[in-house]
């Protein structure tokens, strides 16, 4: 028997507030990773139904850019992607939606009052 044993149920006492402790810190972690997951999903689910788009107006509006790579079914594909990527999000809680307007609104006003008038494009 441990020096750190209960006499009566022989149970670890000494280790048993390191592990609760420890289990706490875990356990706090790993729900805000989920937390941080499913605020993250959405925004950035959003940002591939924009690339599909672009993909798909670039390719008939500038078709003369150069292509690294060739994309079979061409409006098909990225239009699957879209629907897909929709209907997916559609899903999200509704907490997840405000967050996500807030944050947006936060990067509108931040590159609308600072940005804009500190852009170096601006100058010409």
């Amino acid at each position: 028997m441990s020096s750190g044993a209960s006499p009566s149920t022989r149970s670890p006492t000494s280790r048993a507030p390191i592990s609760t402790v420890g289990g706490i810190i875990g356990a706090g972690i790993f729900a805000l990773a989920g937390a941080v997951a499913n605020e993250t999903a959405g925004p950035a689910v959003l940002a591939f139904v924009v690339v599909c788009i672009a993909i798909i107006v670039l390719r008939y509006r500038r078709p003369d850019i150069p292509r690294t790579f060739r994309l079979p079914l061409m409006p098909v594909i990225p239009a699957i992607g879209v629907i897909f990527s929709i209907w997916l999000i559609t899903f999200l809680d509704p907490v997840t939606w405000l967050r996500f307007a807030a944050w947006f609104l936060l990067g509108l006003l931040l590159y609308w009052f600072y940005g804009r008038h500190h852009s170096q494009l601006n100058d010409r």
